[in-house]
């Protein structure tokens, strides 16, 4: 279970910094690179791929997508409260 709310944390953190203005404000750089962003995208949604595949691998097909999508929340909703603190403290 910690693996797979590792993963969804980490693809999350992927995928913000896919985006141009997060990935500027947390580089401090004026341009984003579109090959940077697309692999940050790629690397975020293959991160989820592979959560939903632990998940099904350790809790099997009944409870697997119950438990990804549980970790996906409260990695999503932690990365959320966190990205203030982490503007301030960067």
């Amino acid at each position: 279970m910690l693996l797979v709310i590792m993963l969804c944390y980490a693809s999350f953190i992927a995928l913000c910094l896919a985006m141009p203005k997060h990935y500027r404000d947390f580089f401090k750089s004026n341009a984003a690179p579109h090959q940077l962003l697309r692999l940050f995208r790629v690397l975020g949604w293959s991160g989820l791929l592979a959560a939903f595949f632990a998940a099904i691998h350790s809790s099997g097909w009944q409870i697997g997508p119950v438990l990804w999508i549980a970790s996906m929340s409260v990695s999503a909703v932690t990365w959320v409260f966190m990205l203030p603190f982490l503007r301030r403290h960067i």
